[in-house]
């Protein structure tokens, strides 16, 4: 059954009449499918997996209340071997597909908003667990520390760089023992957020006020867990790597999240680790993304 006769079908039983609807996003893509529910004031989104599914319930449902810029759970459920949720639509235009139009005042305003939306974020979140979890907010995987849960993680997916035996795995190689010899700075990490991690403009509303843009919300929670709230910079830096933008954004960080401290190394850490990542599974995928992060691998171990 086609995705949009699973929606046809589905919203006629679930809301008892006809309701129209119109796709948002790369329907083409076939991960997760969003659908505006015209009329009402409502998003229907299908996900490709449940693991997705459950990270978007459980993120959504904690910081309930918390006055975060974010939509809210209607409902949600299994249909037809397919898990959905039914959420609020909130108001604005994707970060993203702005950006080339705005003035260089403009930017500078919203990736400074948008490191006060993520600085918030982590300031009202604080939480003692850590790690990835389902729809009910408990762990999928139970490590002892926080330091074996991502060190354990990082290098997995690090790992599979070094069968992609068409490129220079030599980059790969050398990367992957700086991000070892750098696991050290996890240690001591104990405090953790609710961390978004894919926090870049894509999943990031806006909406023109009295002609100015201001940030409107944050969406995409399906990659969300608890985690160390610095690991949740690294998709803003690496799209943003040491630029006017990344200053701005972590200047807004900053003045909402007043204990943050800038480490270095650490800091180092995770942008490698998110490089090999993306490199990991973008090879013969999404070129354009694959050769960014092969890029910024070599312009990091070009300035170790």
């Amino acid at each position: 059954m086609k995705i949009l006769d699973v929606v046809d079908v589905f919203l006629q039983e679930y809301f008892n009449k006809k309701v129209s609807y119109k796709a948002t996003g790369d329907i083409l893509l076939g991960r997760n499918y969003t659908f505006d529910l015209i009329d009402t004031p409502y998003v229907l989104k299908i996900f490709g997996d449940k693991d997705k599914w459950g990270r978007e319930i459980a993120s959504l449902e904690f910081i309930k209340n918390k006055n975060i810029k974010a939509p809210q759970i209607y409902d949600c459920g299994l249909y037809n071997n397919n898990y959905w949720a039914i959420i609020t639509r909130l108001p604005g235009v994707i970060f993203q597909e702005i950006l080339p139009q705005l003035s260089c005042d403009e930017k500078k305003d919203l990736y400074y908003e948008s490191g006060q939306l993520l600085g918030k974020l982590h300031t009202l979140t604080h939480t003692s667990i850590f790690g990835d979890w389902d729809e009910t907010q408990q762990k999928k995987f139970d490590y002892s520390s926080f330091y074996d849960f991502e060190t354990s993680k990082n290098r997995r997916r690090a790992y599979r760089t070094l069968e992609l035996t068409e490129r220079d795995i030599n980059i790969f190689k050398n990367a992957i023992k700086e991000m070892l010899d750098l696991e050290y700075c996890l240690q001591n990490t104990n405090t953790f957020s609710l961390c978004h991690n894919d926090f870049i403009p894509r999943n990031i509303l806006v909406q023109q006020i009295n002609g100015e843009w201001h940030i409107s919300g944050l969406i995409d929670f399906e990659a969300g867990y608890p985690s160390d709230s610095d690991s949740d910079l690294t998709k803003m830096l690496f799209e943003n790597y040491n630029n006017e933008n990344w200053r701005n954004f972590i200047s807004g960080y900053s003045s909402l999240f007043p204990s943050w401290r800038d480490d270095e190394k650490k800091r180092r850490y995770y942008l490698i680790s998110i490089c090999l990542e993306i490199c990991s599974w973008a090879f013969n995928r999404c070129e354009d993304y694959y050769c960014k992060a092969e890029n910024q691998l070599k312009n990091l171990l070009e300035t170790k």
